[in-house]
């Protein structure tokens, strides 16, 4: 079962987060998102993710940090997406 309220916060927590990025910096984080949900079996190392977004591990990280973010915050938000549209799908 799940939570409504906790699906509500989580979504406005997303929406905030994107809110605060600009324009190219959501198109970065976007690639990422469609790489990682290309692999449902696994998600993509980091150099791979890199690579994908033709840029060096090094470079990929400080645009993140840049932006108040890593890539594991990012495979965890996807994750949360994952279970709320998952959550919105049995209501």
């Amino acid at each position: 079962m799940h939570n409504p309220t906790a699906v509500s916060q989580a979504e406005n927590e997303l929406q905030r987060f994107l809110e605060s990025i600009s324009n190219q910096q959501q198109a970065l984080l976007l690639k990422i998102k469609d790489l990682i949900s290309g692999h449902v079996a696994e998600i993509p190392s980091f150099e791979s993710v890199a690579d994908y977004v033709h840029v060096s591990p090094r470079t990929l990280n400080r645009r993140l940090k840049a932006m108040g973010t890593s890539y594991k915050e990012i495979v965890l938000i996807y994750a949360n997406d994952r279970r709320l549209n998952t959550c919105r799908a049995t209501i």
